[in-house]
């Protein structure tokens, strides 16, 4: 079953407010309207504040915000900022704050996948075909200063061989 967001305005999607606010984000999530949108997104979680869902409903919303949108569509500071607008009066400090822990979590998370994206491409780029192995302890990695190094490696090292064995000391 397929349900086409996009064929209602807004006033039209009715419900509680978390429906509301899921509905709205599946519709905008990969249009460029979505800056502009998601500050009144946003604001219908005024409701909860105060409201331990509130916090968790938050917290959802700005991980699907992270995960999914295009990177185009929406940054970091246009999220931040928008936390801020639809927040702003008595209360919302708690929701800025996390939504500010989350932002910063996902943007880690990102910056970490890039890094491991570059280590790979090098490696490909040298030596055609990496090892599943080597992806495996690649990606458990969750240091970004030792992915920044073992990039460089990559990008020097003579074989796989060496490569493995820069990783393996780096992973003591």
């Amino acid at each position: 079953l397929l349900w086409d967001a996009c064929r209602y305005n807004d006033e039209e999607i009715k419900g509680n407010v978390t429906l509301r606010v899921a509905l709205l984000l599946l519709k905008y999530i990969f249009r460029e309207e979505l800056r502009d949108r998601l500050p009144e997104m946003l604001g219908l979680l005024r409701e909860l504040l105060g409201k331990r869902t509130g916090l968790e409903y938050l917290e959802s919303v700005l991980r699907y915000l992270i995960s999914a949108a295009p990177e185009g569509n929406i940054s970091y500071e246009e999220i931040k900022r928008a936390v801020a607008e639809a927040l702003s009066y008595e209360g919302g400090e708690q929701m800025r704050t996390v939504a500010d822990s989350l932002i910063e979590q996902g943007m880690q998370q990102g910056r970490l996948q890039s890094t491991r994206e570059d280590i790979f491409e090098v490696l490909e780029a040298r030596f055609e075909l990496v090892p599943q192995s080597i992806v495996k302890r690649i990606d458990g990695i969750e240091e970004l200063p030792l992915l920044k190094i073992l990039l460089k490696k990559s990008a020097v090292v003579d074989s796989l061989e060496q490569f493995k064995e820069v990783l393996g000391k780096l992973m003591e």
